[in-house]
């Protein structure tokens, strides 16, 4: 699988959404890209486990090893963010909209890039003041497949 990111911009807030860097074995190269084009800091969705089954349980290292910062708010796949999710999302939203008002992109991953990763992204999107019709627009085409069920628009509608 090759690592492209989709790089947007909504209401003026850089955006960076992708598959897990080192699926392909180049954690540290594609960690350098999304540093190339920007990003100051990275939102995984994966958990431990999944970090350890696809092979990159280093992937927060690299990360930080890059300058960037990690945040680490797994999201079961499949589901919606949980209760714990959202008490950690409390303490890091304002610190993820600081970065993006001044201009510095944020990328969010899960596995694939697609189902969690365009949820949570709209979610951050919303929550940083974009408009609701944008926010879908850019995502679904920066990641087609992405905000595809009514379960996730209702919880961002929520």
């Amino acid at each position: 699988m090759a690592f492209e990111p989709a790089y947007l911009t909504v209401n003026g807030l850089p955006m960076a959404l992708h598959p897990a860097p080192g699926l392909g074995g180049e954690l540290e190269a594609e960690v350098d890209q999304l540093a190339a084009a920007g990003v100051a800091a990275v939102i995984t969705l994966l958990s431990e486990q999944e970090l350890s089954d696809l092979g990159i349980p280093g992937l927060g290292n690299a990360v930080s090893q890059a300058g960037l910062r990690w945040h680490h708010l797994p999201v079961k796949d499949k589901s919606l963010p949980d209760a714990k999710f959202e008490a950690r999302w409390t303490q890091v939203q304002p610190q993820l909209t600081a970065l993006l008002e001044s201009g510095k992109r944020v990328s969010v991953h899960c596995r694939g890039g697609t189902g969690r990763t365009g949820l949570v992204a709209a979610k951050l999107l919303l929550d940083s003041g974009a408009d609701w019709d944008e926010v879908l627009e850019q995502v679904r085409q920066a990641r087609p497949g992405a905000l595809s069920h009514e379960s996730q628009l209702a919880y961002l509608n929520g």
